[in-house]
């Protein structure tokens, strides 16, 4: 293992790079700096220099005493970390590749999650805006063909509970939704055994703050079935309409 050494090497520096030159055959230590010592140089066994700094540039105050070479022992553990000493061994820079590569990795995802965020959060605001200028346009009507296509899901899949909750047991039928018109507001309502109701601005998706947008319910029959047949509607009243997603001002 190679050690390399930079800036000012202090007595206190000196002792924790011997510290591990004794630890283990092997290691080879360079210093980069110049040396400013108030102890012999010779304490620096082992040692070679990486700018050829001569013992003549540091201060020599004669040879130490026992009890300086007390002082200079190291018996305790080595430090986790040792300020401006490199450790460049393969091991080392096996460690700072894997570290890199993970940093990396995460910078892409981050980067994705983001862009996804984006995408379906732009998504959410044309679909909302598509929708309602297709309710305030076609009224009862539009609305009507959509829940004809939930409704024609329902037939077909028969969606049902697949664990216990709230609104049914495993294996119940789940309760249709269906929309309704209540003045210029579009509000879900018959999906739960409350009577509860669901104000929206489109019933492809909600906004989601972390996603972006998600599906209204997550279970398969609504995300897999029904938002697509719902789309379907929305985009036939678009195309009669002659209104085009790419060509809307999604409000914020």
């Amino acid at each position: 293992m190679d050690i390399k050494v930079k800036g000012l090497l202090t007595p206190e520096r000196l002792r924790e790079v011997l510290a591990l030159v004794e630890a283990g055959a092997g290691i080879n230590c360079y210093f980069d700096g110049r040396l400013r010592l108030q102890a012999s140089v010779e304490i620096v066994r082992g040692c070679t220099y990486a700018d050829e700094t001569s013992s003549s540039d540091a201060e020599d105050l004669g040879p130490t005493t026992d009890q300086e070479d007390d002082e200079d022992r190291w018996d305790g553990p080595l430090p986790a970390y040792i300020s401006g000493i490199v450790d460049n061994s393969p091991e080392a820079l096996e460690r700072q590749r894997l570290r890199q590569e993970r940093e990396r990795r995460e910078a892409i995802r981050t980067a994705q999650s983001r862009e996804l965020q984006q995408r379906l959060s732009r998504e959410y605001r044309m679909s909302r805006e598509l929708f309602g200028r297709l309710r305030l346009q076609y009224g009862q009507m539009f609305i009507d063909s959509i829940n004809a296509e939930i409704a024609a899901v329902w037939r077909e899949v028969k969606p049902m509970f697949l664990v216990n909750c709230k609104d049914g047991k495993t294996g119940q039928p789940r309760l249709m939704p269906q929309l309704e018109m209540r003045g210029n507001t579009v509000y879900f309502h018959g999906f739960n055994l409350s009577g509860s109701t669901m104000k929206i601005t489109t019933p492809v998706a909600t906004m989601d703050r972390t996603l972006g947008s998600r599906p209204i319910w997550k279970y398969k029959e609504w995300v897999e079935y029904a938002v697509p047949r719902i789309t379907a509607v929305i985009d036939e009243y678009a195309e009669k309409a002659h209104l085009m997603k790419s060509a809307l001002q999604p409000r914020a």
